[in-house]
């Protein structure tokens, strides 16, 4: 009966990890589409910088 009980709640934690990865996969779906569809949006400073390559072939000191 204590080893039912350890599987049954066994498989509810799998259920619940499952369900969890489901609902982030969804959300990173839906932020992933979001982007696609306007890329405008979401542009950042170093996509608009002109010394950006430049910089990145500046080797550290």
């Amino acid at each position: 009966m204590k080893r039912a009980r350890q599987e049954r709640s066994e498989i509810i934690e799998a259920v619940r990890a499952y369900k969890l990865r489901e609902r982030q996969s969804r959300i990173t779906d839906d932020l992933v589409d979001r982007i696609a569809a306007h890329p405008e949006d979401y542009d950042v400073a170093a996509n608009r910088d002109p010394n950006a390559r430049l910089e990145a072939e500046t080797p550290d000191e």
